[in-house]
């Protein structure tokens, strides 16, 4: 939580408190594993407590926490990531096995996984996948001003050649049901 890692940078009580309150309120207290957080405190030698001058955290990919000391008052700003959706096509050949040939070509781990979950009716991967056999994934990602990938969507379109037959896979919605 917030108010153990400001603990754990010797921060004062006070602060983390009233931090953790404000927090709560406005229900911005969300925070994962492995997401990494920039803190900028200033050491009092008096009361050998470090002062919070700045924390900067994500909640997820499109929402940040700011929270800044200005002139003995804390600012809590939510900062809202714009994504833009990029429709992609991604093609390979499998050399090896299919969660390599889509690693080398960028496709993010979370989109091969659906991948292979929509395909796993249809294809044994452990058996019927060749050396030479081909997919083809055709899907929406979310990248931000900077074209950095921050989120990826459904995938619309895919396609495998394995053992010498094509199977093709369509995104679509009906009577309110997608599939």
């Amino acid at each position: 939580s917030i108010e153990k890692i400001l603990n754990k940078f010797n921060i004062k009580n006070s602060e983390v408190s009233f931090i953790t309150k404000k927090l709560k309120e406005r229900k911005l207290t969300n925070i994962y594993a492995g997401r990494e957080l920039t803190i900028i405190v200033k050491n009092e030698l008096k009361s050998k407590k470090n002062i919070l001058v700045n924390i900067f955290y994500p909640i997820s990919n499109t929402l940040s926490i700011e929270i800044r000391k200005n002139q003995e008052k804390f600012e809590i700003k939510e900062n809202i990531l714009q994504l833009y959706k990029k429709e992609i096509v991604v093609k390979n050949s499998i050399k090896n096995n299919l969660y390599k040939a889509a690693i080398d070509k960028k496709i993010e781990p979370n989109i091969i996984i659906e991948f292979a979950r929509i395909y796993g009716f249809e294809i044994d991967f452990q058996r019927d996948i060749r050396k030479n056999d081909e997919f083809e994934i055709y899907y929406e990602r979310f990248v931000d001003a900077n074209n950095v990938v921050r989120d990826t969507g459904k995938i619309l379109y895919a396609s495998m050649k394995v053992n010498n037959r094509e199977i093709t896979l369509y995104n679509f919605k009906y009577n309110n049901q997608s599939g």
